[in-house]
């Protein structure tokens, strides 16, 4: 067994046959991936006869996973429908979340842009809610739309111009929404778990008793939200401005509140125990109640 401070910096790799050499750095780069376990000291990573550690996996696509490894991009033609399957496959051995989320959107949806005519179609002659999963929604703006009980996970909304949109009990785990503006809109009860809300403008938004765990608010404005007993839980709200926002009895464990504007916010029987790095205004205080 090799433990990793004797593994080379340079590593010969054959992957079912197919020979491959990146740097030991790349290869572990994703601390909760297979190859990181592998390559970590505890496990034991065989030779071929040339001395490259053998992976027993098809090596035919694992390039596709070396070089997201790289750099945290990489090209993969979606149009091709059997090779997105044979590599969803691999990377969940492999277990690179971020790279299978990524996946998971293009399989779904297949990425697709839908124009806001198409939208008003599936809604007015539609009799069961809408199945829209994986869908581009980046390029419009919906407006007075009634979205309830939508499966909507792994959509696209970044950059999206919504307004008094609703979206009570859909399910919209895995979504971006980025950069974009939900201007009045009701996410009561609906599901946001793992969604990326970065730079988004939320304010004013009815999130009562969202599930919205593992979210990432980075720099969000959530000014006046209504976010009673909402789940939050390991959620980040780095920077976020939650002025005035309503946030009785939701659960903020495990939340990251680093300079999180809770300044007139409505704070009261908090749920999570203790939270990490609670800022307000410039020092840290526990905003919960023990």
């Amino acid at each position: 067994m090799e433990n990793k401070a004797t593994f080379p910096k340079i590593l010969r790799l054959s992957v079912g046959g197919v020979h491959f050499e990146t740097s030991l750095e790349t290869l572990i780069s994703d601390p909760n991936s297979m190859l990181a376990a592998m390559f970590s000291g505890r496990h034991n990573v065989i030779k071929d006869e040339d001395g490259r550690y053998f992976i027993d996996r098809d090596g035919t696509h694992f390039r596709y996973i070396l070089n997201y490894l790289r750099d945290g991009n990489t090209y993969i033609p979606f149009e091709n429908q059997q090779l997105l399957d044979e590599l969803y496959k691999e990377v969940q051995f492999f277990n690179i979340e971020n790279l299978l989320h990524r996946l998971d959107q293009e399989r779904q949806g297949g990425g697709k842009k839908i124009s806001y005519t198409k939208v008003l179609e599936l809604i007015n002659f539609s009799t069961k809610p809408l199945q829209l999963p994986g869908i581009k929604f980046s390029t419009i703006q919906i407006r007075y739309l009634n979205l309830d009980r939508s499966n909507l996970r792994g959509c696209d909304f970044q950059g999206c111009q919504a307004q008094e949109v609703s979206l009570i009990n859909s399910n919209l785990q895995n979504c971006n929404f980025n950069e974009s503006n939900f201007k009045n809109a009701n996410f009561r009860e609906a599901n946001l778990s793992k969604s990326t809300f970065i730079s988004a403008n939320f304010m004013h938004v009815d999130m009562y008793k969202t599930v919205a765990k593992d979210c990432n608010f980075c720099k969000a404005r959530m000014s006046n939200a209504d976010m009673r007993e909402g789940d939050f839980e390991n959620s980040n709200f780095n920077e976020s401005s939650l002025y005035g926002a309503n946030l009785e009895r939701a659960n903020l464990q495990f939340c990251t509140l680093t300079e999180t504007n809770l300044d007139n916010a409505n704070i009261t029987n908090l749920r999570g125990g203790s939270d990490r790095n609670a800022v307000s205004g410039g020092g840290s205080n526990n905003i919960f109640n023990d």
